[in-house]
């Protein structure tokens, strides 16, 4: 390619760059012997605008390397230096979102949703600020610093000043980044003004009540809210954990919350009785503390670890917030006694006969079993190895046919619908016996032509938004009456273990267990690592025909007397 062109403009591939050689000086100073960018054409009229702008700018940063050359090589970071390079920064992200603005044609409504959301980034930026919540821009700074060959401490004072002038710019930048007219003040009609950092003054710590409140404000109203299940549990554990621990001294504020404390919790925690035990229910916390309590009503070890996770998420935002130094340290008072943390109620597929038993021909048939959901949740259970709530929250739309196959779409689509991970959002084929034989599209099909939306209408929401709170008494009972399982208290088997039975037979058939973790929505625990985000998931009649068709429980039960009832 030929042209008349300066030395500092050379084509590659196609494409024309800049290309600028480091003043030998500086070379030391800036860690590089020339500058290179594209330009982002092959037009030499394009070109040559941008190099301009360029070759000033570039020189102009000649001009302030030389001018702070000692200090960039001590490694100090005075106040000049800190407005210089967040100012540079201020510079480059304007500069970055002017040419994205200009990349495109947008339309207004777009527009407005990317102002709303850089209005909620400039005031989180700002929140930052005045709190002195410093983390939020460690990452860029030390990127910053890197960039100018700078090692600072981290808690040193530079440092904090540092990364107050950078929350300072970040606000600047996105308050800038949406007013009308935006790409007039990258072109002379409103510059940037040179930013003058300061270290704000930290808040008054507040009491460890205040805190709470702020916490439950922010999880109930903030970007990411509590579920109905936690909106309701975990208020009154975190109020529980204020009192037990600010005993004695009722205006304990969160930067005193010490080591001491958290074990005083701990050790008075454990000796108060489950939450549900209602002859307790009228004591007070000091009158409980009294008492002896039998072991048998104290708080069981997965009730005390559901607690103490909540504790440790509050003191994890306390941290963030700047109310505590070091979240940490007190978490790790945090210990289920004994290492029965992760210990739960172990959960076991059902035998063969139990199997036989729930279904018998005897009790499983349809005039026993009133409602819709009490025939057909054990039936699909059993046959998708689904969760209980997956199911009970199915709407009719969800039922459908994909790529020839019958499915049932697990989502979360929906105020009042909940997946366990992601995995779980999921297409499940279902099975043909169930589909055709057990008559379970003729039963979807007779719902769809009554408009419900709810595929099991009648079961209603407990307290916590969760559909599956009545089935799952039910089938206690149910499965109590055909002696299977514990008669009273905990159970080994549970309606969860048509998950586990469903799983357990697909082992035994030697069915590839990729697939099988696919249907029944667990993580693909294998596959982490960079390869895992560019895998898709498996095409439904693949799943059907590897997996879901070859698990065989018609074959091993006496279903006989059920096909046809519907």
């Amino acid at each position: 390619m030929s042209f008349s062109a300066p030395s500092y403009l050379t084509s590659h591939r196609n494409g024309l760059y800049f290309r600028l050689r480091i003043p030998s000086d500086l070379r030391p100073v800036m860690g590089m012997q020339e500058f290179k960018k594209s330009l982002k054409t092959r037009y030499l009229r394009e070109a040559r605008p941008k190099v301009i702008r360029l070759v000033t700018t570039s020189h102009a940063i000649f001009d302030e390397f030389r001018k702070r050359r000692d200090d960039v090589m001590s490694g100090r970071l005075s106040r000049e230096t800190i407005r210089r390079i967040a100012q540079q920064w201020l510079d480059e992200a304007l500069e970055e979102e002017r040419e994205y603005r200009l990349s495109r044609s947008w339309e207004l409504d777009e527009l407005d949703k990317r102002n709303e959301q850089l209005t909620i980034l400039a005031t989180d930026a700002q929140e930052a600020l005045e709190c002195s919540n410093l983390k939020k821009v460690e990452g860029r700074a030390s990127e910053l610093l890197d960039r100018e060959e700078m090692d600072v401490e981290k808690d040193s004072k530079e440092y904090r000043e540092f990364c107050a002038a950078l929350l300072e710019v970040e606000a600047r930048f996105l308050n800038a980044a949406r007013k009308t007219g935006f790409v007039g003040i990258l072109q002379g009609q409103e510059q940037s003004q040179v930013v003058q950092p300061t270290v704000p003054t930290p808040p008054p710590s507040p009491s460890i009540l205040e805190a709470i409140d702020k916490y439950i404000e922010f999880k109930t109203e903030g970007p990411n809210p509590w579920g109905a299940a936690s909106r309701k549990d975990i208020p009154p554990q975190l109020k529980q954990f204020a009192e037990l621990v600010k005993m004695g001294n009722a205006q304990l504020t969160m930067s005193e919350l010490s080591r001491d404390h958290m074990k005083g919790y701990w050790k008075k925690v454990q000796k108060l009785p489950g939450a549900r035990i209602k002859r307790y229910k009228d004591k007070t916390l000091h009158q409980l503390l009294r008492m002896s309590i039998p072991e048998k009503d104290l708080y069981k070890p997965k009730s005390l670890e559901t607690r103490f996770t909540a504790i440790r998420s509050f003191l994890n935002w306390c941290e963030l917030e700047g109310y505590i130094d070091k979240a940490k340290p007190l978490n790790k008072v945090l210990e289920v006694p004994g290492g029965k943390a992760a210990a739960k109620s172990q959960r076991r597929a059902f035998t063969e006969d139990e199997l036989k038993r729930l279904f018998s021909p005897d009790t499983y048939k349809r005039r026993n079993l009133r409602k819709d959901w009490q025939y057909w949740l054990p039936l699909l259970g059993l046959f998708t190895g689904a969760r209980l709530e997956e199911l009970c929250q199915l709407s009719i739309t969800d039922i459908r046919e994909e790529s020839g196959v019958w499915i049932m779409d697990i989502n979360d689509q929906g105020k009042d619908k909940h997946v366990k991970t992601e995995a779980g959002k999921r297409l499940v084929p279902i099975h043909p016996y169930l589909a055709n034989e057990l008559g379970f599209l003729a039963f979807v099909d007779s719902k769809r032509r009554r408009t419900t939306k709810r595929l099991f209408n009648d079961l209603p929401p407990d307290v916590k938004g969760k559909y599956s709170h009545a089935a799952s008494k039910w089938f206690t009972r149910f499965r109590r009456k055909q002696n299977v399982g514990a008669q009273e208290g905990v159970s080994d088997v549970t309606f969860h273990s048509f998950r586990h039975t469903f799983i357990t037979r697909a082992k035994l058939l030697d069915l590839a267990r990729y697939k099988v973790k696919e249907v029944v929505g667990h993580e693909q625990g294998e596959f982490d690592d960079v390869t895992a985000g560019y895998e898709g998931n498996y095409p439904v009649e693949t799943l059907l025909n590897d997996v879901v068709a070859k698990i065989d429980f018609h074959e091993m039960l006496d279903l006989g007397h059920l096909e046809g009832s519907y």
